[in-house]
């Protein structure tokens, strides 16, 4: 345990770094007296920016932006055509981001390489797209696509009422077809 500096009190006790408006305040974990090792790791508030900025291996890894924005590995939010949004924009060579269930074992994914995306389980879990709190199309374990339904009767179910589904197009001739191909 560190002990060279303690701040001690009864009750709430805090430590204040003060600077300008323009200014940045900085925590640093240094391995060395010189060179890189200085900043090995490090926390930085810009007050410019509003940002905080956590750094390990001389490197920023992880930013959080002042609308609360938080980024992994990269500097800006790419919001791609969603416009005006929060949320964790992640970077890097292949970006995955895995939610994981403590204690289970089991996770979800998403991912990006040069030449795909993926999203997906990493065990035999559905993957289940819900609509305000229900359910409304399952990719099943086994492969396959259920809408309106969490019960397969084949590789594609559709369950509803009324219409099922509809085909529709527009300026010419439309056709549905429908093929064995084995």
């Amino acid at each position: 345990q560190a002990g060279n500096v303690t701040v001690s009190g009864t009750g709430d006790v805090g430590v204040t770094l003060r600077s300008t408006n323009s200014g940045t305040n900085r925590i640093f974990f240094s391995d060395a007296t010189s060179g890189a090792g200085e900043y090995a790791g490090y926390i930085n508030y810009d007050h410019a920016s509003n940002l905080m900025l956590f750094g390990t291996n001389e490197s920023t890894r992880l930013r959080i932006l002042s609308n609360g924005n938080v980024l992994m590995n990269g500097s800006s939010f790419d919001t791609g055509n969603f416009g005006s949004v929060q949320g964790l924009n992640v970077f890097g060579t292949q970006p995955l981001v895995l939610v994981n269930e403590t204690g289970g074992g089991t996770s979800f994914f998403m991912g990006k390489t040069a030449s795909a995306c993926y999203f997906g389980t990493s065990d035999a879990q559905p993957i289940n797209f819900r609509v305000s709190d229900a359910d409304k199309m399952q990719l099943d374990a086994n492969g396959n696509l259920l809408l309106g339904t969490t019960t397969a009767t084949s590789e594609f179910t559709v369950r509803g009422g009324g219409t099922v589904a509809a085909f529709e197009g527009t300026g010419g001739s439309v056709s549905l077809m429908l093929k064995d191909v084995d």
